[in-house]
């Protein structure tokens, strides 16, 4: 049967606009700023953390099976799954307060919900992209979404942080609706044509080493890992931070806390927006070294100072990884055959993900709670030595940036 090229462009076309859809209904993360607060409301500690240990260990584990099932089945069907998983867990965390074993089963389901849109979101993205020939807008594209994400986040740490005051169950009603948007979009969504699909998952992977041999994707993969690690040091202290500052703290830390979330995405979506423009004026690799020694002066300043006017600083904790996130994608996906993309992204993702848990393994044991004589220290000396840590990932970062140059033309 013959195509008709100008039907496809259309519905290529629609796509475009369901995913902006599709991210709008997926970043609504009403329950982040109180997710731990809900579950200690109903549990005791204890079960709390096995909760959050479900969670993580759900992740690792599906995190690379995921992405090769986006490459060998699509990515149509693989965003529907995610829509659907993460649906279900908002629905049992809203319907089933303080059942443990239920829970368990809503953190499974968001681990996979998470772990199956990784990779997979921006590969449709730009399979589409491609298959329309319009590649070159992929970047601005990218940045433009993401500022889009961080605002959505922004309105619902703010929101999620004001519902700890009421009730925090409501925090993922209203994340079941916006999630129910992105079910919507995801399936008006048409799978975009590929010349090649995955092959059995032991040959991807080995496909995705081969690929980590070029210089510029080596290192492209490991500060996209070290990205990660370094976005999520001040993300897990800054509350703790803003609770020790004599000034705040209370039965209000929760409001205080949303507020200065929202704050901090509506800034990062700034800086995503922003992101391709100072590409175009300093390059991918400046840019991308700039965004994490910045991260890495955060960390430490953090670790230096416990003052009201650090609080107005961690503001901008976000946008170092925001200023990232789109140069990075747009040096990749260009580098990256289409049979391993989400594939390669979940890769990425995991390897960061096991970075920032050997840092938490190494911070419990070079700086013990009993080692010092106030919360401020323990929190001080944790910081500071994540900063070093950054600072020693950053030097290598620069000198295999020189060393990839011959491999490297900026896009």
């Amino acid at each position: 049967m013959t195509r008709e090229p100008e039907q496809d462009a259309r519905k290529l076309e629609g796509n475009l606009k369901a995913y902006t859809l599709y991210l709008l209904g997926r970043e609504g993360y009403f329950w982040m700023p109180v997710f731990f607060l809900y579950f200690s409301a109903h549990l005791p500690m204890a079960e709390v953390l096995l909760l959050e240990a479900v969670y993580y260990i759900s992740v690792v584990a599906l995190e690379v099976p995921s992405g090769w099932a986006s490459d060998r089945f699509g990515r149509r069907p693989t965003l529907i799954l995610s829509s659907l998983a993460m649906l279900a867990s908002y629905l049992l965390f809203f319907l089933f307060p303080g059942v443990w074993w239920v829970w368990a089963i809503a953190q499974v389901l968001l681990a996979a919900g998470l772990a199956l849109a990784s990779g997979t979101d921006t590969s449709l993205l730009y399979d589409t992209l491609a298959a329309m020939g319009r590649e070159e807008e992929y970047g601005e594209r990218e940045a433009k979404l993401g500022r889009l994400s961080s605002w959505v986040m922004a309105l619902g740490a703010l929101i999620g942080g004001a519902s700890s005051l009421l009730d925090a169950r409501w925090a993922y009603g209203v994340s079941a609706l916006f999630i129910a948007l992105s079910l919507g979009a995801s399936v008006m969504m048409i799978e975009p044509e590929r010349a090649q699909r995955a092959p059995r998952i032991r040959v991807q992977l080995l496909a995705c080493a081969r690929l980590m041999r070029r210089p510029a994707i080596g290192w492209l993969f490991f500060i996209g890992g070290v990205f990660v690690m370094l976005s999520h040091v001040p993300y897990e202290f800054y509350q703790p931070y803003i609770a020790l500052e004599e000034h705040t703290g209370g039965d209000f830390t929760p409001l205080i806390s949303g507020a200065h979330a929202a704050v901090a995405m509506f800034l990062a979506g700034w800086a995503a927006g922003a992101s391709m423009w100072f590409v175009r004026r300093s390059g991918t690799r400046r840019v991308l070294l700039a965004g994490g020694v910045l991260q890495v002066g955060v960390i430490c300043v953090m670790g230096m100072f416990l003052h009201p006017v650090i609080i107005a600083l961690l503001l901008a904790r976000g946008v170092p990884s925001a200023l990232t996130r789109a140069p990075l994608r747009q040096a990749l996906m260009p580098r990256l055959n289409e049979s391993v993309r989400a594939t390669f992204l979940s890769l990425l993702s995991l390897f960061g993900r096991l970075l920032f848990a050997g840092l938490l393994a190494a911070l419990a044991f070079v700086v013990p709670d009993s080692a010092y004589s106030s919360e401020w220290g323990v929190l001080s000396h944790r910081l500071m030595f994540a900063g070093g840590v950054g600072g020693v990932t950053m030097l290598v970062a620069m000198g295999w940036a020189g060393l990839a140059r011959s491999d490297w033309s900026e896009k």
